[in-house]
């Protein structure tokens, strides 16, 4: 008799720890599922988290970054970053591609070589003014890597100010919503 109490212990106790085992890697396999959905999902919405980023650096008090911007939405675009100046008097946004980048350099007056050692896709004085930035007067673009359809948009663009554009509003207001969620 004891023995027999003896096996079933043992199996019992197996059986349980069997039981605990599977239970705890099921859970990792859940959450690994959970974070590669996560993963996901920031990937195929970077876009929307960068203006929602962007747009709350923006509300905080720091407004010359993005604060002229294209009228529509460049095609394509997968992010947009603020970034270093090129000059002490600018700043510099950046609109990504995937491996392409788009650098947009806006300056009070530009330089000898205002898209510093690259070439100019673009170099014009500003005809648009906003109170966000009211010291940038010159904007310089250029490329890192190619691409001919940003290449097309970025040579013919104007700029408004951003809250004039309503697909950066669309966008900043869908990351909010992605960030919350």
């Amino acid at each position: 008799m004891k023995r027999a109490a003896s096996i079933v212990i043992s199996v019992v106790l197996v059986a349980t720890v069997a039981i605990a085992v599977a239970g705890q890697v099921r859970r990792a396999h859940r959450e690994a599922e959970r974070h590669a959905a996560a993963e996901r999902f920031r990937a195929a919405h970077a876009l929307e988290l960068s203006a929602a980023a962007v747009d709350a650096s923006r509300r905080g008090g720091q407004t010359q970054h993005f604060a002229l911007v294209p009228p529509e939405m460049p095609p394509g675009l997968v992010r947009i970053d603020p970034s270093a100046p090129l000059a002490d008097d600018g700043v510099t946004d950046v609109y990504s591609y995937g491996e392409v980048r788009v650098f947009v350099n806006f300056t009070g007056v530009p330089g000898a070589r205002p898209c510093g050692a690259q070439p100019c896709l673009r170099s014009v004085d500003l005809t648009v003014r906003t109170p966000d930035a009211p010291s940038l007067r010159h904007v310089a673009v250029w490329l890192s890597g190619a691409s001919p359809a940003a290449e097309r948009f970025w040579t013919a663009t104007s700029w408004v100010p951003v809250d004039r554009a309503a697909w950066f509003a669309e966008l900043a207001e869908q990351g909010e919503f992605f960030d919350r969620g």
